[in-house]
């Protein structure tokens, strides 16, 4: 009743290497996929932060615009002889109420626009903070507002 095991086939270290570089060839191409889908994710989020900031600039050009054409009809109705036609608001004035709601919807769109862009998460990927480290050691403002080198 003996029981028969057979060895596995031992492996050559020229095999192991083998599998171990492609195991490393896929790891390193999986963490270049994760990266591209990370950045690819806080783009979409970016540019959608970036549509909201332009829908209230564009309300703010609006209301610009009509707040100046609500100013130019003003000066005309006060230099209007008296002639002029009475109605409950001026037109200057409906033009100026519009304007303001305009400025006031502008206003909470750039805000939101902002505040959304600056909430947008980087990744956290590690090679995303390795790109990020050394973005900061290349830039000059890193390196002359490190005060804390060499003796004064």
């Amino acid at each position: 009743m003996g029981v028969e095991t057979k060895a596995p086939p031992l492996k050559t270290a020229a095999s192991l290497v083998t599998d171990v570089l492609s195991d490393l060839q896929l790891l390193i191409e999986q963490q270049f996929q994760l990266t591209r889908c990370e950045i690819e994710d806080e783009f979409r989020q970016r540019v959608f932060a970036a549509a909201i900031f332009g829908a209230g600039l564009a309300n703010w050009l609006v209301s610009l615009m009509l707040a100046s054409l609500a100013v130019a009809n003003g000066i005309y109705s006060v230099m209007l002889p008296t002639a002029k036609v009475h109605t409950e608001m001026p037109l200057w004035g409906c033009q100026l109420g519009v304007a303001g709601v305009l400025f006031v919807v502008g206003t909470v769109l750039i805000t939101l626009g902002r505040r959304r862009f600056r909430d947008v998460i980087s990744s956290q990927n590690p090679a995303t903070q390795l790109f990020r480290e050394a973005k900061q050691w290349t830039t000059p403002s890193a390196v002359t507002g490190s005060a804390a080198i060499g003796p004064r």
